[in-house]
């Protein structure tokens, strides 16, 4: 499930099979969107002139239900796809994939293969979706290694990830993947991106892999899964660790735990 909305109306959900929907022609289309008003449901993934396209998923429903947004296979490359529902109009965002949409503003987090061939996180804001760079390290510099599973608080202004590069700020040994959180300025841009991956000591969890990362709505809370495995609850502030749960799970899901 890629999202419900704040109401119940409507939720967006991935599927790679074939199931019967409304619209016909998009009964294999990846990304499906539920009215549970109205029973109605339809095949999502198309392109700007309406057509089915293929390979689509990760689809994601802002609360307010008014975005919706997924990525697909579409000129030989993944790319990513708002769909304002109101007005029925599909914009192309680019390439990229990944993308998980947030709150009532229309701003979407994302991933896009960067100049320096390696996968780093975006963020664009509606009307004009210009995209700004998180995944970040000082003065702007790339990742020297993939970053991907953007997460955020409610307004997008917080955005958490995992990462494998090692030039962020305090990044782990070069062999680890670990979990980073980048706050967003007043002027849009984001600050370097902090490893977030500590035991309760708050020493950083070097010898381990961190994934999984979910943030609060109000980003007063983050958890993420180690490669014990563990899963961790964590606050930004001291002490770091709330409460630890020694049950193997792929994540907590956050979205509405206050």
């Amino acid at each position: 499930v890629g999202g419900i909305s704040h109401d119940g109306r409507l939720m967006v959900f991935d599927h790679k099979g074939t199931i019967p929907v409304s619209n016909p022609l998009f009964s294999s289309s990846g990304v499906f969107l539920f009215n549970t008003q109205t029973q109605a449901l339809l095949g999502v993934g198309m392109g700007t002139s309406g057509q089915a396209l293929p390979e689509c998923w990760y689809g994601s429903l802002s609360s307010d239900g008014r975005w919706l947004a997924y990525s697909c296979e579409s000129a030989g490359e993944r790319q990513i796809f708002i769909r304002d529902i109101a007005a029925g109009s599909v914009e192309l965002l680019g390439s990229g994939d990944q993308p998980r949409l947030c709150g009532r503003s229309g701003t979407i987090n994302f991933v896009r293969t960067g100049a320096n061939g390696f996968r780093q996180v975006y963020q664009a804001r509606a009307p004009s979706f210009t995209t700004v760079l998180v995944s970040r390290g000082a003065s702007g510099v790339l990742g020297n290694n993939h970053s991907q599973f953007p997460t955020s608080n409610f307004d997008c202004s917080v955005v958490g990830f995992q990462s494998s590069a090692t030039n962020f700020n305090a990044s782990p040994s070069p062999s680890r993947t670990s979990v980073y959180v980048s706050v967003r300025s007043g002027d849009g841009s984001f600050g370097s991106s902090v490893n977030v991956c500590k035991s309760s000591d708050g020493a950083f969890a070097a010898t381990q892999d961190c994934s999984g990362i979910r943030l609060s709505p109000m980003a007063d809370r983050y958890s993420f899964q180690t490669s014990d495995p563990r899963v961790f609850m964590q606050a930004p502030v001291s002490p770091p660790l709330v409460l630890e749960f020694r049950n193997e799970l792929d994540t907590i899901l956050m979205d509405g735990w206050q």
